[in-house]
Parts: structure tokens; sequence; C-alpha cells
């Protein structure tokens, strides 16, 4: 290989690639854990009577809420990277900037693949922020939508009479 063709490529950095795979151990370590006490969790709830099973099942629904606000805002913080990035790009002389460490070895781009890269993160970051949007318009709307899918949910919530759901009246 010739020399301009060998300083054409930005190298990787194996501490990089170390602490990418120990991040990813981690994350999958903390998935796994937390999916275990969550069925843990599951099967300690008491359902016994009806005031119990509407306990539980609001407890329920107040994790699977923290869930998707906490998935919602780590999606956020991964858009907002993505639009940083892009303009990071987009006003470097060439990506990737020679003071990165990469995971992988890639090759330094510039001129209209550089853009094209840049635009590629802006769109990443712009989708990674609708995603984040729709996630938290879900964690949001979940308490009432569980609230009319299941009216017993809800302490004092008389259940709705046969009559009214078929819309008859008496």
């Amino acid at each position: 290989m010739s020399e301009a063709g060998a300083a054409a490529i930005h190298k990787a950095d194996p501490a990089v690639r170390r602490n990418s795979l120990l991040l990813v151990l981690v994350c999958a370590g903390l998935l796994f854990g937390g999916w275990h006490w969550f069925q843990s969790y599951l099967d300690r709830l008491p359902v016994e009577t009806p005031e119990q099973m509407g306990t539980s099942a609001r407890l329920v629904a107040a994790v699977l809420d923290g869930v998707l606000y906490g998935c919602a805002l780590l999606l956020a913080g991964l858009a907002l990277y993505w639009l940083r990035q892009s303009r990071i790009i987009a006003a470097a002389a060439s990506y990737p900037l020679p003071h990165m460490r990469l995971f992988h070895d890639m090759k330094i781009l510039s001129g209209a693949a550089k853009q094209a890269q840049a635009r590629r993160s802006r769109r990443l970051g712009i989708v990674g922020a609708a995603g984040a949007l729709l996630l938290l318009c879900a964690a949001a709307l979940l308490p009432s939508y569980l609230t009319r899918l299941h009216p017993l949910l809800v302490p004092g919530a008389a259940p709705p009479d046969a009559a009214a759901a078929s819309g008859r009246t008496p």
C-alpha cells in the first residue's frame, strides 16, 4: 500500500474498543437484571381481591410509564449528540477529526462525502428527536388510556353499565 493510501485512514483506538465492549456488557447486564427484577416484582404483587388487583395494575402501569420516560430521555440525549456531531462535521475540514478516538478504522472524508456524513448525522438526530417525542407522548397518554380501557383501575370510578355502553337509553 502506498504512503498516500495509508494516510487516508484514521486508525481505531484499542482502548475505545475495550471500553465499548465493556459498555455493551454493562448495558446487557442492566437489561437482564431489570427484566429479572420486573419478573420477580410481578410475582410478588398481591392480586387476591379486586382492590389489590387494581392497586397492582396501577403500580405496573407506573413502572411502564417510568420506563417510557427513561427511554425517551436516553433517545433525546442521543438525538442531541447526533445533531451536535452534524454541526461539528459540517464545520470541520475533514472527518473524522484528527483528535477523535474511533471504534474502527475509518477513511478520512472531505468535501462532498463529509457533507453527506453531516446530513446523515442530522437526519439521525431529527429521527431520534421525533422518536423521543413519540415516547414522551406515549408516556404522558398511558395513564388516561389505561383508565379508559380499564375503568376499574381508577379508585372510585364506577364501571359503565351495559345500557350506556351499547348506546341505548333505559
